[in-house]
């Protein structure tokens, strides 16, 4: 991770404390192996993930909290 990646989270990090928010949740998964876990559920039978405060196995949630799962999955800094 560059420095400046490194500043970027930090100030969005900083950004979510200076609003208040007192609870961030981080999955660090990326987006293709989530696709492949729908793909093929039998060889991700062990993915765990954070959802909504509570941890889950990523294959045992329906197709629609998969797809919004995935659908945030990724941010830019």
């Amino acid at each position: 991770m560059s420095l400046i990646t490194k500043k970027r989270f930090v100030d969005y990090l900083r950004a979510w404390g200076d609003l208040g928010i007192s609870h961030i949740q981080f999955n660090v998964v990326d987006r293709e192996t989530l696709l492949q876990a729908q793909e093929k559920p039998e060889e991700y039978q062990d993915l765990v993930i954070r959802v909504a405060g509570y941890s889950a196995y990523f294959v045992d949630l329906s197709r629609g909290l998969q797809d919004s799962i995935i659908a945030r999955t990724e941010q830019r800094f």
